[in-house]
């Protein structure tokens, strides 16, 4: 009887210690580590631009934020349009983009140098737009 309460207590305090160290990996941006604060900078929400390098915006774009300006350059937007709606547009901005099949419910738009990506994905009764410029 002992061997089996000292596997289970054993069991239970190797579960929670990686539960633990589980918990500390995937929070720590978040987690204070001995008193510290790990700072997360995220990037402020700015007026939304006409375009993103070459790279035009539609005209209800909001909640534009850059997370980098020079190349490579990365930039997130809201639209009320529907996905279908962006794909479109962005098809129509340029002959050569690809459209590749949806994974989870996100649609990547490429060029063909492969040097810029645009991500539509659904999001809420919108769409979140990612575009990403690897070089010119």
């Amino acid at each position: 009887m002992n061997k089996i309460i000292s596997r289970t207590h054993s069991f239970k305090v190797g579960f929670f210690a990686a539960l633990s160290l589980t918990s500390t990996v995937a929070m720590s941006n978040t987690v204070a580590i001995e008193g510290e604060r790990a700072k997360v900078e995220k990037p402020a929400t700015i007026i939304c631009p006409a375009q993103f390098h070459s790279i035009k915006l539609i005209d209800d774009a909001s909640q534009c934020q850059q997370f980098k300006t020079e190349i490579p350059a990365a930039m997130v937007y809201y639209s009320k349009h529907k996905p279908s709606d962006l794909i479109s547009f962005y098809q129509g901005q340029n002959d050569s983009f690809k459209v590749h099949a949806p994974v989870n419910d996100r649609t990547l738009i490429t060029s063909l140098d492969k040097q810029t990506r645009i991500v539509v994905s659904p999001d809420n009764a919108g769409s979140q737009i990612d575009i990403l410029i690897a070089s010119k």
